[in-house]
């Protein structure tokens, strides 16, 4: 059954929380917030609340609320001020409602829900082996199976967090704009730290992908995400697809998959 309210869902990842509203299916807007796990409740709701008054939408059109996060400390505050403000429950995603997805990894409850909200959506949209790449405060590298299985990945530095750290802890490298560079070998600082960034995980993330597919000996669709995928996936020559809202798709693929069940 497809509803035709507003579906409101959350990304709360580590250095952001993206709100997401849709309806008839179709994303209006998302908003962005700082995650903070010290912000009180109270400035979360006027957050959300500002949400659904630049949508010109009211509280009461809210359908369903679905909610992944990779911060504990902020799901239940995050929960019972859309409870407050909304007057209706959240939906929580966590590794065993996650309808059709099996996992084949050690310790299910431990991994990142972002990452199987991830592997869910793709699985559900080329129904194939597959390489989720995203893009984020981590790097993360998300493998499914041909059968739907879940089989773990790999967790790398994120390329944002490497450069922070590189800007840092070096004296003399200034900060500079992610962009790619005209040539892989540059000609003043500013070039060779652009060139090192972006290429150099370039590389990383081909090398990491033809790895994976040599382990799994089959052919693999290699789907690009997250904030940052915009600065790679022209560089990488592994990439397939880049889906810049692979997250938020998922969660709302969930909402309807509650519905269902």
């Amino acid at each position: 059954m497809r509803n035709n309210g507003v579906i409101l869902v959350v990304d709360v990842g580590n250095t952001n929380v993206v709100f997401g509203f849709y309806q008839h299916g179709k994303l209006l807007k998302t908003f962005r917030k700082a995650t903070d796990i010290n912000c009180e409740k109270e400035k979360w709701l006027l957050f959300l609340d500002d949400c659904f008054s630049n949508l010109k939408l009211s509280v009461g059109e809210l359908e369903k609320t679905v909610i992944a996060s990779v911060v504990p400390p902020l799901s239940p505050i995050l929960r019972q001020g859309i409870l407050e403000l909304t007057g209706k429950d959240c939906h929580l995603v966590n590794s065993k409602n996650i309808p059709g997805l099996r996992l084949d990894v050690q310790y299910p409850e431990k991994v990142g829900v972002d990452r199987l909200v991830n592997a869910y959506q793709a699985y559900q949209q080329f129904h194939c082996a597959l390489v989720v790449v995203d893009l984020g405060t981590a790097t993360n590298f998300d493998v499914v199976s041909g059968e739907g299985i879940f089989l773990g990945g790999a967790i790398a530095p994120g390329l944002k967090l490497s450069y922070d750290a590189l800007v840092a802890q070096a004296e003399q490298l200034p900060a500079i704009d992610l962009v790619v560079p005209p040539s892989v070998i540059g000609k003043n600082t500013i070039e060779c730290m652009q060139s090192g960034i972006i290429f150099g995980y370039a590389g990383m993330i081909d090398s990491m992908i033809n790895r994976i597919s040599q382990e799994m000996g089959e052919t693999i669709q290699v789907i690009v995400t997250g904030g940052l995928a915009r600065f790679i996936e022209p560089v990488a020559s592994t990439i397939d697809h880049r889906i810049d809202d692979l997250t938020l798709r998922g969660l709302y693929s969930l909402s309807q998959a509650f519905s269902e069940t």
